[in-house]
């Protein structure tokens, strides 16, 4: 596989109370193409700044991020405004849905945002709505007139409705029971084996487990990479991989 993603000595730090405090502190990193890769690690070490750093959301203070061959740390804001929406996705904790506007439209608005046309995003809109199983009475409802489950799965929507190189998420289960949670796992799942690039933030094993390749990342550094091959929800080999990874990284 190809590397889509690479981080050469990426360092970012934080003006607080006229201190510099160092989260990221000189991050080496490759992610290849097809890979459903999990950032991992205890609070405050890093793991969102990295992502956000890895996706153009936030500017780093020195190092290199380089996405498909080219170098985009040095993008002026307009340059990664329209990067980022050409080839990254996002999915928040938050769904990050504008309640002004319907779920349809929400998706509607991200793909034209492309130049595309509205003819064509809304065939594209109505087969993926269709896979996340979100009726049209639901596509015509506010965000905040649906279940937390059914919004983060528009959200899903909405992050692949351009046809993103990377999708980026960043604990999309957090605010989601159990049973949603499992739904939005399984959409990710799903989409990484149809060859879609996935890059996920999150504390939890259980969303973990659906990665094939595990980044551990403590005091602003990487603490270990783990390969655990593709996702078998029967191959306890594999889950025992994990849990003796983290395991020997304190977690």
């Amino acid at each position: 596989m190809s590397t889509i993603l690479k981080a050469v000595d990426v360092k970012k730090a934080y003006s607080i109370d006229h201190r510099q405090q160092e989260v990221l502190k000189g991050i080496h990193l490759e992610i290849q193409k097809g890979d459903f890769t999990v950032i991992m690690g205890s609070s405050g070490a890093g793991k969102s700044t990295l992502l956000y750093a890895l996706s153009g959301m936030d500017y780093i203070s020195s190092g290199k991020i380089i996405f498909n061959g080219e170098e985009i740390e040095n993008f002026s804001p307009d340059k990664m405004a329209v990067f980022r929406r050409e080839h990254c996705g996002f999915v928040f904790q938050q769904n990050n849905l504008l309640d002004s506007m319907s779920i349809l439209d929400n998706v509607v608005a991200a793909g034209m945002l492309c130049n595309k046309s509205k003819k064509k995003v809304l065939e594209k809109a109505a087969g993926m709505f269709e896979k996340v199983n979100l009726s049209k009475e639901i596509q015509k409802k506010f965000p905040g007139q649906v279940s937390g489950g059914e919004a983060q799965r528009a959200g899903i929507v909405r992050a692949l409705i351009n046809d993103p190189d990377v999708v980026f998420a960043d604990e999309p289960t957090g605010s989601l029971d159990y049973s949603n949670g499992q739904v939005v796992l399984d959409l990710l799942t799903a989409i990484h084996k149809s060859g879609q690039s996935i890059i996920m933030v999150t504390h939890d094993i259980r969303s973990a487990f659906r990665g094939n390749k595990i980044i551990f990342v403590r005091d602003g550094l990487i603490g270990g990479i783990c390969d655990i091959g593709e996702y078998d929800e029967e191959d306890h080999a594999r889950k025992e991989k994990l849990r003796s990874f983290l395991e020997e990284r304190g977690w």
